[in-house]
């Protein structure tokens, strides 16, 4: 529900500032190999989580777009399967 939330709110926010040619971007990465995954207990497999990296350079990608293209929502995973 939350992800819905927030994506019916970025939309609301990219009309509003699209006028003033400002993009807003959701970016949605399944798990990414972090070391917050160090501190939950369990076994998870990080070897079919994506990179952080790979989630910065989707987003710089993004970003670089010529400035009349935008893309609104990004959704990162990995061929391995999410989690």
């Amino acid at each position: 529900m939350s992800k819905f939330a927030l994506e019916g709110l970025s939309q609301c926010v990219r009309e509003e500032l699209r006028d003033h040619k400002i993009r807003v971007i959701n970016v949605y990465p399944t798990a990414t190999d972090t070391s917050i995954w160090t501190h939950i207990e369990g076994e998870w497999p990080r070897h079919k989580m994506i990179s952080p990296e790979d989630v910065a350079s989707t987003v710089a990608y993004a970003l670089s777009r010529p400035a009349d293209v935008t893309l609104e929502s990004i959704s990162i995973s990995s061929l391995s399967g999410n989690l």
